[in-house]
C-alpha cells in the first residue's frame, strides 16, 4: 500500500511537470522568447519571493490556520529596509538585519493572538492585512524609496535582470535622454520664434 502511495504521488509530480514543460514549449513557440536565458533569469528572480513565502504558508496550512497578512507584512518589511538604507544612510546588511527582526516580531505577536489567546488566524491576519498596509506607507511617508547600493541591486539581479549592464548604461541613458528633450523643446521654440516674426512681418 505504501508502495502504491508513493508511486501515485510520483505520478502527480511526473504529470506536473509535463504540464510545466508543455506550457513552456508552447508560450515559446507563441512568442519567441520564453526560453531565452535572459527570460528565464527572469522568471527565476520574481518567482524566488513568491516560492519563499508559499514554503512558510505550507507550514500554517498544515496547521489548519491562515495567513492572510503575509503580503502585507512582505510589503512593510521591504519598505522598512528601503527606507533605512536610502534615507538614513544604513548599510545594506544592518537594514537586512533590521526587517528579519521586524518579520519576527511581527508573526511572534501574531501567533501569541491566535495561540494563547485563542483569537481566530483568520481574524488576526485579516487586521495585519489592513494595518500593515498603513505602516508601510507611514515608514515611507507616501514617496518612493529607492533602492541605490550596488551589492544589494546585484543580488537582486538589477532593475532590468543584468545588473552589469545595468550598472555601466545607466549613467549614460539619463543623459543622452534630457539631450533629446533638450534639442526637441529648442527646435520647438525656434519654430515658434520663427512663426512669430512671420506674423509681425504681415
Amino acid at each position: 500500500r505504501e508502495k502504491l502511495q508513493i508511486s501515485s504521488l510520483d505520478f502527480r509530480l511526473l504529470i506536473m511537470a509535463g504540464v510545466l514543460v508543455v506550457m513552456a514549449l508552447a508560450f515559446h513557440a507563441a512568442t519567441g522568447n520564453f526560453l531565452t536565458p535572459e527570460n528565464l533569469y527572469n522568471i527565476a528572480q520574481q518567482s524566488a519571493v513568491v516560492g519563499i513565502v508559499a514554503a512558510a504558508i505550507g507550514l500554517v496550512i498544515v496547521a489548519r490556520q491562515i495567513d492572510l497578512s503575509v503580503g502585507s507584512v512582505l510589503a512593510t518589511v521591504g519598505v522598512a529596509i528601503a527606507w533605512l538604507m536610502y534615507s538614513h544612510g544604513w548599510h545594506w546588511v544592518s537594514a537586512s538585519l533590521v526587517g528579519l527582526v521586524l518579520c519576527m516580531a511581527v508573526y511572534l505577536y501574531q501567533g501569541w493572538l491566535t495561540a494563547y489567546l485563542g483569537v481566530a488566524s483568520f481574524v488576526v491576519t485579516l487586521g495585519g492585512l489592513v494595518s500593515f498596509r498603513g505602516i508601510a506607507f507611514l515608514f515611507a511617508s507616501g514617496r518612493t524609496q529607492p533602492i541605490t547600493d550596488p551589492t544589494f541591486l546585484l543580488i537582486g539581479g538589477g532593475l532590468d535582470g543584468k545588473p552589469e549592464r545595468h550598472r555601466q548604461d545607466a549613467p549614460d541613458r539619463v543623459p543622452r535622454r534630457l539631450d533629446v528633450e533638450f534639442k526637441g523643446s529648442a527646435g520647438q521654440n525656434r519654430g515658434q520664434e520663427a512663426q512669430d516674426r512671420v506674423g509681425v512681418g504681415n
